[in-house]
């Protein structure tokens, strides 16, 4: 099969150890080619059953695809069960194709009390990912007593994960199983780009192909995690990249740097000004901003303890009587929402306020659901640098809280997810109860007008005329039906 693989797959396939692991880029075509290994197997009868785990059932799925696939060329004479249930007591389900010698190949999830009482070969797809890898790997080892084969491929998921120390284990000779490293690089110097394209591609353009992946991650975390072999630092680093605060007050004014995303920012009457907020109730956060099309300028906060939306909306307009353009409502979708203790959403109340305070113009630009927080995250990290590191993100030293999040946010170890303080923690400290909710009313804003999938923020981004009962609240009374 070397002129159907490409030199990475054909090591792992001609690898004949009992035990392998690949440590891998995403997409590179492992698990399609342990699909073929598995069939391969199946039909030589080297293995009575194969049992297949995945993150989930829509992984499990594609495998079997692929196996199905190269049983129709291999003319197996295999017949497709779909999915079934294999055990009644537990309610296990697996899709599972049937060769004609009677051996199998059992697709399931990661749920590691599907493995208990199974024999035969076992594979661990993307193991560093599963729910409970330690309670999985328990499960599925005692499979393999009989000497039959096992298979562990994955990306990364940080140093602390049971994956990494796998690898570790094979490097420091602890463990004898054979360890294959195949990055997103090395799978492109093996032709990957070409046999995607199905042409000789040149080196700018296999460059071109590399930065696009990229460009496309979340953070460099994800880069160096899913693609490049790489478990990252793995600890509890800094949420926001790249934030530079050289900003300081000195003869009676702000001194900063040209690369600082901290300054003093103009509050301008005349021009749009947005409220973007987050409807925790300790703290209530909104973030007051101008921006263009290219820029944000967050100018303001309203950081209130204990506080109702009702309370946000007096100290703005205390704040800000004289405002005479337009005003945009930005922030979590959540705020369309009836309350218990309220008779509007918190967006009606605020529309319905603003209106009678006196604004003229007010309008509302709030998702129609909330896009998950690493997407935020994202789209943030990319407006506060970009490649060029050009700034996308400016935030005037009245905004501490904000300048706070930036500055102490941080992530769990080995994940995307934000490390919250614990009550015990707040009490000591209270100045931890002000983390995520001040970042998560911003980055409401910089993600509804800068996200990074330009196909996801269009399916977010739905008029509010679609929910006829909260549009009709906010509408003036003589425009109601």
């Amino acid at each position: 099969m070397s002129e159907y693989f490409l030199p990475y797959q054909d090591n792992w396939l001609n690898d004949q150890s009992k035990i392998k692991l690949w440590e891998k880029s995403r997409r590179i075509g492992a698990t399609y080619v342990q699909a073929y290994e598995d069939v391969r197997d199946c039909l030589d009868k080297n293995v009575p059953d194969v049992w297949f785990s995945s993150a989930d059932m829509t992984a499990a799925r594609e495998y079997i695809l692929y196996c199905e696939k190269y049983a129709g060329l291999l003319n197996s004479g295999a017949q497709s069960l779909g999915e079934i249930v294999i055990d009644k007591e537990r309610d296990i389900k697996a899709f599972c194709i049937e060769f004609s010698n009677g051996t199998r190949i059992n697709a399931l999830s990661s749920n590691p009390t599907q493995f208990r009482s199974k024999g035969g070969k076992i594979i661990l797809d993307e193991f560093a990912h599963a729910e409970n890898p330690e309670e999985l790997w328990k499960a599925a080892m005692p499979c393999i007593t009989w000497g039959f084969p096992l298979r562990i491929l994955s990306t990364h998921k940080g140093l602390e994960s049971l994956f990494y120390k796998f690898i570790q284990d094979c490097k420091s000779g602890k463990k004898d199983w054979s360890l294959h490293r195949t990055t997103i690089h090395d799978a492109v110097n093996d032709g990957l780009v070409d046999k995607i394209f199905r042409t000789q591609t040149t080196s700018r353009e296999r460059d071109a192909w590399l930065d696009n992946i990229k460009n496309d991650c979340f953070d460099e975390l994800t880069w160096l995690q899913e693609y490049c072999c790489e478990a990252g630092d793995g600890g509890a680093g800094n949420v926001v990249q790249k934030f530079v605060n050289d900003c300081k007050f000195q003869n009676g004014k702000w001194i900063y740097s040209q690369e600082s995303n901290v300054r003093a920012i103009k509050y301008y009457q005349d021009e749009p000004l947005h409220i973007t907020c987050d409807f925790n109730k300790n703290p209530n956060s909104w973030i007051l901003a101008h921006k263009t099309d290219d820029e944000v300028y967050f100018f303001d906060e309203i950081i209130l303890e204990n506080s109702e939306t009702e309370n946000n909306i007096a100290v703005f307009c205390e704040r800000y009587p004289n405002h005479k353009s337009k005003i945009i409502i930005n922030g979590d979708c959540s705020g369309r929402q009836d309350r218990s203790n309220s008779k509007y959403p918190d967006y009606v109340q605020i529309y319905n306020y603003l209106i009678e305070f006196g604004y003229k113009d007010v309008k509302i630009e709030v998702p129609f659901f909330n896009p998950d927080r690493h997407l935020r995250v994202a789209a943030w990290n990319q407006l506060i640098r970009d490649k060029d590191n050009n700034i996308g993100v400016y935030i005037d030293p009245k905004c501490q809280w904000l300048i706070y999040n930036c500055e102490n946010l941080k992530k769990i170890a080995g994940s995307n997810k934000f490390k919250e303080a614990t009550i015990l923690q707040i009490e000591k400290n209270p100045k931890l109860k002000y983390l995520a909710h001040p970042f998560d009313a911003a980055s409401y804003l910089t993600y509804y007008y800068w996200s990074v999938s330009k196909k996801i923020i269009e399916s977010v981004k739905k008029p509010y005329e679609y929910i006829d009962p909260f549009w009709e609240k906010l509408k003036p009374k003589e425009e109601r039906r």
